[in-house]
């Protein structure tokens, strides 16, 4: 879901009384695979896709991981994937698609490396670098 919607989303719930449940999800309903294509495409890159073994995935995210001083990708982040929790069976509580806001942001997307790490330490200084 996005930002914005996300926002207006704990707005509204928080006008009501009581608890609720939701699935905060946006309109799109994609497979992994389908997000890092349609990514590509809106971003006009060329890129091949396949499929790899989660431990291999893992073993390359940790070494990447080194590199960087950074987290890559966890391993219950590969078995959340692999268990396809990217998407719900709830109705949209957003209306911005993530693949229509990486086609109108394409010029932005990928430009600055965001430290998931350096964010969590210093969120200003994190951000004031993008």
């Amino acid at each position: 879901i996005h930002v914005d919607d996300l926002a207006k989303l704990a707005v509204a719930e928080g006008k009501t009384i009581g608890n609720s449940v939701i699935d905060a999800v946006g309109p799109d309903r994609l497979t992994y695979r389908e997000l890092v294509v349609g990514m590509a495409r809106r971003l006009g890159l060329k890129r091949l896709v396949m499929g790899m073994p989660p431990a291999f995935v893992w073993l390359a995210g940790q070494m990447t991981a080194r590199l960087l001083g950074d987290v890559v990708i966890t391993w219950e982040e590969i078995e959340g994937i692999m268990a396809n929790l990217l998407d719900s069976e709830a109705p949209p509580a957003g209306s911005t698609g993530v693949l229509d806001w990486v086609a109108s942001h394409a010029a932005e997307c990928g430009v600055h490396y965001a430290s998931e790490l350096a964010r969590r330490r210093n969120i200003v200084e994190a951000y004031d670098q993008l």
